[in-house]
C-alpha cells in the first residue's frame, strides 16, 4: 500500500488555501536549523530525564522502581509537549479546533501513558510503579520544558 502525500492528508483535515494541491512540492532537505533543533531537544530530554533518574534513584533500595517510572513518564510527556510545540508554528498549540486529530493523538497518548503507570496489570510487563500526584506533576513540568525550549528557539532564530 502506498501512503498518501502529507498535503492530501492535511487538506482533508485542516482548512487550507485553494491552491494547496496545485503547488509544487517543497524540497525535503536537512537544514542547519532543523539539525540544531533536533540536537537541542534531544539533549534537553536526555538531561532532564537522567537528572530526574539520578534524583529518584535509591541505591539503598534496589526494589524501588520510581526512577524508572520517572524516566518513562518524563520522556512521554516531553514527546507530547514536543508534538504540541512543533505543531504550533502557525496557530496556538492549544487550538483544538484547527486539527482535531492532534487533539485525539495527544489525549490518547496521555491516557495510554497514565494507564501504563497506574493500571495494576501493566506493572509486571513494564516494571513501573504508580507514584503520587506530586511526582506526576514534577514529571509533567519537566516534560513541558521541551515545549518552552522549542518556543524560545523559534523566537530567537
Amino acid at each position: 500500500m502506498i501512503d498518501p502525500p502529507r498535503e492530501e492528508v492535511k487538506a482533508a483535515v485542516e482548512n487550507c488555501k485553494e491552491d494547496t494541491m496545485h503547488r509544487s512540492p517543497r524540497k525535503a532537505r536537512w537544514k542547519r536549523k532543523a539539525i540544531n533543533q533536533l540536537a537541542i531537544v534531544g539533549t534537553t530530554i536526555s538531561f532532564i530525564s537522567l537528572g530526574l533518574a539520578l534524583y529518584y534513584h535509591n541505591p539503598a533500595n534496589p526494589t524501588d522502581l520510581t526512577w524508572q517510572t520517572m524516566i518513562f513518564a518524563t520522556i512521554g510527556f516531553a514527546r507530547v509537549f514536543q508534538a504540541l510545540a512543533l505543531r504550533s508554528s502557525v496557530h496556538s498549540a492549544f487550538a483544538v479546533t484547527i486539527n482535531p486529530l492532534i487533539t485525539l493523538v495527544v489525549v490518547s497518548s496521555l491516557l495510554l501513558q497514565l494507564g501504563v503507570i497506574y493500571l495494576p496489570f501493566m506493572k509486571s510487563f513494564f516494571r513501573l510503579v504508580p507514584f503520587p500526584v506530586n511526582d506526576l506533576l514534577i514529571s509533567v513540568a519537566a516534560g513541558s520544558i521541551v515545549f518552552l525550549i522549542i518556543i524560545i528557539d523559534r523566537k530567537v532564530v
